[in-house]
């Protein structure tokens, strides 16, 4: 629907550039915060080693507040759909691109419910990855080229770490982890199963 609208008016540019920047900076910040937090406090609660396989009684009021901060940070994110739809990105941003947003928000609700065990395992991954995406996000607004590679010798090819496209494979691994983690939760049971079947 906020496509069909934009498609006839020019493409917003007062103050879009700020706002994204302040935007991409502040969910940088907070992952970062919350990634480091989850760490901290799931060490504290000796889920560290094994990092998974933990029921949902183990928990602490900390741990609540940063899954329900990751929670309240999904929603937010949904106004970034926003944002690049009044730029007239609609290519980038369809109706697949809107239905994972809406997906994840449920499932980060879903988390808050459970509140404990694992979901630290679920909270520390995503925080870490969406840390990395608004990274990329920032210094792309920015314009700062940072041509940063690893070679891995060889024949093996250069892989640039601070680009748009190494954000495909990052979250592709991340996914690959999630649906490993979601097996065995639903095998091993330490979770409810309708989460698991969720992620």
């Amino acid at each position: 629907g906020a496509s069909r609208v934009m498609e006839a008016r020019q493409p917003a540019g007062d103050f879009v550039f700020e706002m994204l920047l302040v935007f991409d900076i502040y969910h940088l910040a907070s992952s970062v915060m919350i990634c480091l937090g989850v760490v901290r406090e799931a060490s504290a609660l000796g889920m560290l080693l094994p990092p998974i396989g933990h029921a949902a009684t183990v928990s602490s009021p900390v741990l609540r507040r940063l899954i329900w901060w990751h929670y309240c940070n999904r929603v937010l994110e949904l106004l970034d759909t926003i944002f690049r739809i009044s730029q007239k990105k609609f290519r980038a941003y369809g109706a697949l691109h809107f239905y994972l947003r809406l997906v994840s928000v449920w499932s980060w609700f879903a988390a808050t419910c459970v509140g404990g065990g694992d979901v630290w395992f679920l909270l520390a991954s995503d925080s870490c990855v969406v840390s990395v995406r608004f990274l990329v996000f920032s210094l792309s607004l920015l314009q700062w080229n940072v041509n940063f590679e690893i070679d891995f010798g060889l024949h093996a090819p250069k892989v640039a770490v601070f680009n748009k496209h190494q954000l495909f494979r990052l979250q592709t691994f991340e996914f690959a982890l999630l649906l490993a983690h979601a097996c065995f939760v639903l095998v091993h049971g330490n979770l409810p199963r309708p989460l698991m079947l969720c992620q």
